[in-house]
């Protein structure tokens, strides 16, 4: 049986603990936004708890597009308002499944108590008013997650939404007798070893908490497995192979391995290795002409006097 521990951040839930403590103390009307995987927002009015967003749970809106948890829930406010404090209650509980680093106060995405009814929500459309009632104590929804992650650690085959990647068994290995239901069709559908039980939860628009439990008995019956991370390095498709040794050149032919982890640097130059060691203009008075130009003068032309002879004859 799996350590509760295991399942319960027991540090992220005292500073989540405290900090949702000192809000309704305080009676801050805000957001509280959870720092960590998968982190969440805590929507606060007057230190009530009035919602709960974490890309970990499905928020209600997922949930009423796939007719969760009825066909025609969502067709009037009261059915609405259930789904939202069911959403609410998911989120809570795929915050403390998973890791919570710090909690800051978030004024962007915070809410503003209007009466007590509605609190006013920043969106893409702009500021939309969102029912709310009086909200909910911070306390006694911590408690209950808590007792749902308890809950889940007591089964054989305990599971995190976020962490493990059930793949479908092969046929006729199950425990289970008598027909399947749909829910686990689907889940058996969508387990393929790469999406956890939060994304299956996304894809069928149900609460996170239950596909995660639902996995977990099918882990027990033997309807799925546990996908085993290959290694780094194996060989297999999309597998990286490590690269081949690399090998410094010596003068007399041997090749010598280089150090792991360094790469072979430049060879060092010496002096007079390019052959270009001569200085022109001092080893060769012929082409230092330009030395004639020294203080600005313009070289002249010899002069020749001619002495009544030809110019060029004896």
């Amino acid at each position: 049986m799996p350590d509760p521990c295991e399942l319960l951040d027991p540090v992220g839930y005292a500073l989540l603990s405290r900090a949702l403590a000192d809000c309704e103390a305080y009676a801050v009307t805000g957001g509280l936004r959870v720092l960590g995987r998968p982190g969440g927002l805590f929507r606060l009015a007057r230190g009530r708890v009035v919602a709960v967003e974490s890309p970990g749970a499905p928020g209600p809106e997922v949930l009423l597009r796939a007719g969760w948890p009825s066909d025609r829930t969502g067709d009037r406010p009261g059915d609405r308002r259930l789904v939202e404090a069911l959403a609410t209650r998911d989120a809570v509980f795929a915050v403390l499944a998973g890791e919570v680093g710090d909690c800051v106060m978030d004024a962007g995405g915070g809410a503003t108590a209007t009466g007590g009814v509605t609190v006013a929500v920043p969106s893409g459309r702009g500021t939309v008013a969102v029912p709310c009632g009086r909200g909910e104590e911070p306390g006694p929804l911590l408690r209950e997650a808590v007792g749902k992650l308890t809950a889940l650690a007591a089964l054989p085959y305990a599971v995190l939404p976020h962490r493990d990647r059930p793949v479908r068994a092969p046929a006729g290995t199950g425990l289970a007798v008598g027909p399947c239901p749909a829910e686990r069709r689907e889940i058996l559908r969508l387990a393929d070893g790469r999406r956890t039980p939060r994304d299956i939860a996304f894809l069928l628009g149900r609460g996170v908490h239950a596909v995660t439990v639902e996995t977990a008995l099918m882990l027990g019956e033997g309807l799925l497995l546990r996908a085993v991370a290959k290694p780094r390095g194996s060989a297999g498709p999309g597998s990286r192979t490590a690269a081949p040794p690399l090998y410094r050149r010596q003068p007399g032919g041997e090749a010598l391995p280089v150090e792991t982890g360094r790469s072979p640097g430049l060879p060092r130059r010496s002096p007079g290795a390019s052959g270009r060691t001569r200085t022109p203009a001092v080893d060769d008075p012929a082409v230092g002409w330009r030395g004639f130009f020294r203080g600005g003068e313009r070289p002249r032309a010899p002069v020749c006097e001619n002495k009544g002879g030809p110019l060029n004859g004896p």
